[in-house]
C-alpha cells in the first residue's frame, strides 16, 4: 500500500468520529457560555484537513441538516449555509443565557436553512428557557409550566428520530433525557411533600402494630423516593459541587427543599423501607452548599451566587394557603436561612434580641410571607409589592391580601388555637399575650423584674391536686393584694403560674406515680431535677409550695443536676439550706437544695448517678422540665431515660408544646417506658398560664411546662 493510500485510509478511519464531533460542536454552540469560535468553524476545519475529511463532513452535514440540493454541489455555498445555521443556534443560545430574556426565546422566525435537527434544538432551547424562567416562580407555576415543557421535549425527541445519521443527535438526546429526569425529580418531590402532609395528619391514628393509614403512606413515600433516587444516579452533573452557570442546583428548584425539610423531619417509628437512612443520604449529598442542610455552609458565598432570592422564596412555594403545618415549616426554613445570612454578614453570632427580630417578624397568617419576601417577589415580577395588614382585633396576626384574610379570619377569630388553653382562639390568645407583655414591661420599668409569688399559707392537710386548677390560687393572691382590680390580678396570676408550675407539676407526678397517700406522710421527700437551669434557680422560693401542701412532710431535698448550673453555682457541688416562711421555720421544716454543676462535661444524669456509686439514693421523683429531649441532645437524654427506666425511678417529663411532647413521648416509649395513663401527652393542668407566641411560625403557642410528655416508674 503506497503512502497516499495509507493516508487516505487513516483519514477515513479518523472521519468515523465525524458524527460525534459535529454533535458536540452543535451542542456547545447552543449552550456553552465559553468562546465557541472553533465549533462554529468546524466545517471549515474539516475542509482544510484533507479531501477525505471534506467529503465525509459534507455528506454528514447534508444529511443531518437537510441541506437543499441547490447548495450541496458548491463548497462555498455549503459552508455559508452551515455558518448561518450555527450562528442562528448560537444567537438562540446566547439569548437563553441572559436572564433578562429568559422565557422570550423563540424559533418562529428561522433565518437559516430549516431542518428537523434545527427544529429539535430550537424546541430544546425553548424548554430550557421556560424551565429557567419557571424556576424563579412558585411551585404551582413551575408544575404547570413543566406540562408544556414535557410536551415540547417529546416533540424534540421525535424530531431527533428523523435525523440521519442518528449519532449526530446523541448529545441532544442525552440533554433531553436530563430535562426529563429533572421534571420527574421535581414531580417526585412534590409527591413526597403531599405524602408527608398525609403522614402528619394520619400519624395520630397509627395503631400499635404499625398498620393502618400511616403504613400505606410510608409505602407511597417509598415509591416517590425511589424515583428521586433514580434521578440521582442519572443526573450527577447537576448535583456536582460546582454548579453549571445559570443552572440552579436541584435543591434550589421550587418545592424541592420544602418537601425535603418536611419528609426529613418526620419520625418513622416503623421503617421497613429504611426511609430515614435513605433521606439522610440525600441530605449528606447536598449538604456541601445548602444552608438548610449544612450549618457550616459558606452563606456569604451562597448569597453572592444568587441564593438570597431563590432560597428565601423557595420555602413558600409548596402547600396551600391556610395549611398551617406547611406554612409553619416554610417560615422555619426561611428564618433559619435568614439568621445564618445575617450572622455571616455581621461575622458574629446573632444576639438574642436580633434572633427575636427574625423569629417574631410579622408574617401573613395564610401563606407565611413577610414584608421582606413580598418586596423581593414584587421586585422580580416588577409589580407593586403587597403589604401586611394586622387583624383589626388583636393586632398580632397579619395577612398579605384581602383574599388571604378571608381564608384565615374564621379560624383565627373563632376556632380553638393550637396549644391554646381553655379552647381559646388564636385571636383571644394573642390579646392575652399582649396584656401579659404590658404587665411584664410595667414590672421591669418599676425595677422589680418578672413577677414571682407563692402563697405563704400552709394547708391543714393534703388535698389532691387532680381536678384543681389555677383558680385554686386566685383567692390567696387576692388576699395578698387587697384592693387590686381584677384586670390586674389576672395577669398577676398568669405571671405567678410561670414559677408555680414547677412545684405543682412535681406534686402531680408524685400523686400519679404513687399508690395511696403514704408518700404524703414521709419525713423527707427527695426530688431530682434533671437539666436544671436558670428558671429553677431564680424561682427557688416557689418550691416551698410543696411543703405548704404536704403538712406532714418535714423536709424537702431538691437535687439540681445540669451543665447550665455552672453559671450560677460555680464548678463545685453546693448544698444550701434555703430560707422558709415563718410558719415552716417555727415547725423546723427544712428545704435543701443541692447543685451539681460540675457535670458540664458529662452532660447526663446517667453520669451523675454513676459518679455517686453506692452513695446514690433513689429519689421519690425525677423531673425534667421542658427538657427539649426530642429536639436537642437526644442521644444523651436517651442514656438518662434508659437509666431511669432500669432503676425504676418515678419520673415525669414536660414540654413547651404538643409537638415537643409527642416527640419526647415516642422516645420514652421506644426506650421501654410504660407511661402512666394520666401522664401521657396532654396539656398539663399545672402548665404556666403565661403563654407565648411561637417564634418562626404563624400559628402556635408555648408555655413553661405547658404539656405533659410522659410519666413512668
Amino acid at each position: 500500500m503506497d503512502t497516499a493510500t495509507r493516508v487516505a485510509a487513516a483519514d477515513r478511519a479518523a472521519a468515523q468520529d465525524h458524527p460525534w464531533v459535529i454533535s458536540d460542536s452543535v451542542h456547545s454552540i447552543c449552550v456553552s457560555p465559553e468562546d465557541t469560535t472553533w465549533e462554529k468553524n468546524v466545517m471549515n476545519t474539516f475542509h482544510e484537513i484533507s479531501p477525505v475529511f471534506k467529503a465525509i463532513s459534507n455528506e454528514l452535514a447534508v444529511k443531518a441538516f437537510d441541506i437543499p440540493k441547490s447548495v450541496r454541489q458548491d463548497d462555498a455555498s455549503l459552508l455559508a449555509t452551515m455558518r448561518d445555521i450555527f450562528l442562528y443556534l448560537n444567537r438562540l443560545g446566547m439569548r437563553l443565557r441572559h436572564p433578562s430574556e429568559w422565557g422570550s426565546v423563540s424559533f418562529q422566525t428561522i433565518d437559516c436553512s430549516a431542518s428537523s435537527f434545527v427544529f429539535a434544538y430550537a424546541l430544546y432551547l425553548s424548554c430550557i428557557s421556560l424551565r429557567r424562567n419557571a424556576s424563579r416562580s412558585p411551585r404551582d407555576v413551575f408544575e404547570s409550566t413543566h406540562k408544556v415543557i414535557l410536551s415540547a421535549l417529546t416533540q424534540s425527541e421525535a424530531l431527533c428520530d428523523r435525523v440521519f445519521p442518528a449519532e449526530v443527535t446523541d448529545v441532544l438526546r442525552d440533554s433531553i433525557q436530563e430535562e426529563y429526569d429533572l421534571a420527574r425529580h421535581v414531580q417526585a418531590f412534590n409527591q413526597l411533600d403531599d405524602h408527608a402532609t398525609s403522614m402528619l395528619i394520619l400519624q395520630p391514628t397509627e395503631e400499635e402494630d404499625g398498620t393502618g393509614p400511616v403504613t400505606a403512606v410510608r409505602s407511597l413515600i417509598h415509591g416517590s423516593l425511589c424515583r428521586v433516587e433514580a434521578v440521582h444516579e442519572a443526573y450527577s452533573s447537576v448535583l456536582s459541587k460546582k454548579a453549571v452557570r445559570d443552572e440552579p442546583r436541584i435543591y434550589q428548584l421550587p418545592g424541592v427543599l420544602p418537601a425535603l425539610r418536611k419528609v426529613y423531619g418526620l419520625r418513622y417509628v416503623e421503617d421497613e423501607y429504611d426511609l430515614q437512612q435513605r433521606f439522610q443520604k440525600i441530605v449528606d449529598k447536598w449538604s456541601d452548599g445548602c444552608p438548610f442542610l449544612n450549618k457550616n455552609a459558606d452563606v456569604t458565598r451562597l448569597l453572592c451566587e444568587g441564593w438570597s432570592f431563590s432560597i428565601l422564596t423557595s420555602f413558600y412555594d409548596s402547600g396551600k394557603p391556610d395549611d398551617s403545618t406547611t406554612v409553619n415549616l416554610s417560615v422555619e426554613g426561611y428564618a433559619q436561612v435568614m439568621m445564618r445570612s445575617l450572622a455571616a454578614e455581621l461575622r458574629r453570632p446573632l444576639r438574642i434580641d436580633e434572633r427575636n427580630l427574625v423569629g417574631w417578624e410579622p408574617r401573613c397568617l395564610a401563606c407565611g410571607r413577610s414584608e421582606v419576601i413580598l418586596r423581593l417577589e414584587a421586585e422580580r415580577t416588577q409589580q407593586a409589592p403587597g403589604t401586611l395588614r394586622p387583624c383589626p382585633d388583636c393586632k398580632l396576626a397579619f395577612s398579605c391580601s384581602g383574599a388571604h384574610w378571608n381564608d384565615v379570619k374564621g379560624k383565627h377569630q373563632n376556632l380553638p388555637a393550637q396549644d391554646a388553653r381553655d379552647g381559646l382562639s388564636q385571636c383571644a390568645m394573642n390579646k392575652l399575650c399582649f396584656q401579659d407583655a404590658i404587665f411584664g414591661d410595667f414590672m421591669a420599668g418599676a425595677g422589680q423584674g418578672p413577677f414571682a409569688w407563692a402563697p405563704e399559707r400552709t394547708k391543714a392537710e393534703w388535698q389532691s391536686v387532680k381536678g384543681l386548677g389555677w383558680d385554686d390560687f386566685a383567692a390567696d393572691l387576692k388576699e395578698k393584694m387587697p384592693g387590686t382590680p381584677e384586670n390586674i390580678l389576672e395577669p398577676m396570676l398568669r405571671a405567678a403560674s410561670e414559677g408555680l408550675s414547677m412545684p405543682m407539676t412535681i406534686l402531680l407526678g408524685l400523686e400519679s406515680l404513687n399508690e395511696g397517700d403514704e408518700w404524703t406522710r414521709k419525713d423527707m421527700l427527695s426530688v431530682h431535677v434533671l437539666g436544671a437551669a436558670e428558671k429553677e434557680v431564680l424561682n427557688a422560693q416557689v418550691f416551698e409550695e410543696i411543703l405548704h401542701r404536704l403538712p406532714q412532710v418535714n423536709a424537702l431535698k431538691l437535687t439540681f443536676v445540669g451543665p447550665e448550673l455552672l453559671e450560677f453555682s460555680g464548678p463545685q457541688p453546693r448544698t444550701m439550706e434555703m430560707d422558709t416562711c415563718p410558719h415552716c421555720s417555727r415547725q423546723h421544716r427544712k428545704r435543701t437544695q443541692i447543685h451539681h454543676p460540675k457535670y458540664v462535661t458529662l452532660m447526663t444524669y446517667h453520669d451523675f448517678v454513676q459518679s455517686q456509686g453506692s452513695q446514690f439514693e433513689k429519689p421519690d421523683l425525677a423531673v425534667a422540665f421542658d427538657s427539649g429531649a426530642s429536639q436537642e441532645e437526644e442521644e444523651s437524654w436517651r442514656k438518662t431515660i434508659g437509666l431511669l427506666i432500669k432503676e425504676k425511678i418515678p419520673s415525669i417529663f414536660t414540654a413547651f408544646n404538643e409537638e415537643e411532647a409527642s416527640g419526647l413521648s415516642r422516645i420514652l416509649q421506644a426506650a421501654g417506658a410504660s407511661l402512666h395513663q394520666e401522664l401521657t401527652p396532654k396539656p398539663n393542668p399545672w402548665g404556666s398560664l403565661l403563654a407565648k407566641i411561637e417564634p418562626n411560625k404563624v400559628v402556635g403557642f408555648y408555655a413553661v411546662n405547658g404539656w405533659l410528655s410522659g410519666g413512668f416508674r
